[in-house]
């Protein structure tokens, strides 16, 4: 009787000798090369995410000056709207001084 099967070794049998004991040692290989394989793809996943989180950090970012510029523009628009509006008025007002002295002049002696 072969050492292996007295002693109980797993995949040993008289007929077959070794070859299931190999077989056994090459699906645990392959099942170790299986678990690498899929902890190096989850180790590039890991890190594609960060690198995409960190472009949505710098997007965000991005994003947050532009609404500031952009509150900062309508602001100074309305500043500036509001100062058209004022000049506006003092030159209506200014054209009506001047229309009604001119028409003063015209009624004067």
């Amino acid at each position: 009787m072969p050492l292996a099967v007295a002693i109980g070794v797993p995949g040993h049998n008289a007929r077959g000798g070794g070859i299931l004991w190999e077989v056994s040692i090459r699906t645990a290989r392959a099942a170790t090369l299986a678990r690498a394989t899929k902890a190096s793809q989850d180790d590039e996943h890991a890190l594609e995410v960060a690198r995409l989180q960190g472009e949505i950090d710098r997007l965000g970012e991005d994003l947050g000056l532009r609404t500031r510029d952009f509150q900062d523009c309508t602001l100074i628009n309305a500043q500036l709207q509001d100062e058209i509006g004022q000049a506006r008025r003092e030159l209506a007002a200014a054209q009506a001084r001047v229309a009604e002295l001119e028409a003063a002049g015209r009624t004067a002696p």
